[in-house]
């Protein structure tokens, strides 16, 4: 797998492509994650829609995404965005103050 993150952090938006190809759906893991996937159902790229957003580490994984990669990825955002924003996706806080449904993270 290839890593490869774009972070925007004027918008609070990042994207982790994990391989190169033709997107032909896109599919809704989360109220902040969509997926990119090709014709075989193979996941091409996440997009985050906030950062301040909760990160479905298990439904990734179901859909065949190392959940190693993953976690070195959410690293990345880490460094190339603000802190404290990605602090607060791993400790369930949203940037509103708000909780974050931490059963969906399940970092096991």
């Amino acid at each position: 797998m290839t890593e490869d993150v774009t972070v925007d952090t004027e918008a609070g938006v990042a994207y982790i492509r994990l391989a190169h190809g033709i997107v032909s759906r896109t599919t809704v893991l989360s109220d902040t994650v969509n997926a990119d996937l090709d014709q075989t159902g193979a996941v091409l790229g996440v997009e985050l829609l906030s950062l301040g957003g909760d990160f479905p580490y298990t439904k990734l994984v179901d859909l065949g995404v190392d959940r190693n990669f993953l976690e070195s990825a959410v690293e990345t955002i880490e460094v190339m965005s603000d802190r404290e924003t990605v602090t607060a996706i791993k400790e369930g806080v949203s940037l509103d103050g708000g909780p974050v449904d931490t059963n969906r993270l399940n970092r096991e």
